[in-house]
């Protein structure tokens, strides 16, 4: 009987290994699933970050490029603002030197094409075409209503009132148009308008 109990504790003594072997080995098949899925997981995180880098510098580039252009266009807007600032500028030295009868103001603002004819006082800017000095005697010019820029050429409209009775009546409209010679706008012709 001794003998069949040592046999019995040897046998239940041996199971025991086998029984803790078998769930080391399922525990062991869980934590490699788990670390599978854990590995998958990582993988697709960074796929997804590599995705959202890319994504992330596409949109940098596209922000630099709006606040390029954004810069671009205050820029251009800044430019354009100074250009009309000059023409307004421009147009009452015009007015002041013609009224003053400063002939040699009026040339240095003058198209290469346009001449003074000082005794007559005025400009000729074509064979037929001249415009005779401006007197604010008795008239008054409103600043530019309106100054537009081309690439090369500008017009300047200035409103004319004449004071007749101790009134402001409306006489009509004085457009300045000038071209740009040599960087420097240059009066080319002077016309009244309605």
């Amino acid at each position: 009987m001794k003998k069949l109990m040592l046999l019995l504790a040897a046998a239940s003594a041996g199971c025991a290994p086998e029984t803790e072997n078998s769930e080391a080995e399922l525990e062991v098949n869980e934590l490699q699933s788990e670390i599978d899925d854990l590995t998958a997981q990582v993988e697709e995180l960074s796929a997804g970050r590599e995705s959202l880098y890319e994504e992330n510098m596409e949109l940098k580039d596209q922000l630099l490029t709006i606040k390029q252009e954004q810069l671009d266009a205050e820029r251009e807007q800044s430019e354009e603002q100074q250009e009309r600032a000059a023409l307004r500028s421009r147009t009452a030295a015009v007015i002041t030197a013609m009224h003053e009868k400063e002939h040699e103001s009026l040339r240095e603002v003058l198209s290469g094409e346009a001449e003074i004819e000082e005794e007559q006082e005025r400009i000729r800017f074509a064979e037929d075409n001249s415009f005779h000095y401006l007197s604010l005697a008795n008239a008054h010019l409103l600043p530019p209503a309106e100054v537009i820029l081309h690439e090369e050429e500008a017009e300047v409209e200035m409103s004319l009132y004449r004071l007749e009775e101790e009134q402001l009546t409306p006489g009509g409209t004085v457009l300045f148009l000038y071209a740009l010679e040599e960087g420097s706008w240059k009066l080319t012709d002077i016309e009244y308008g309605q």
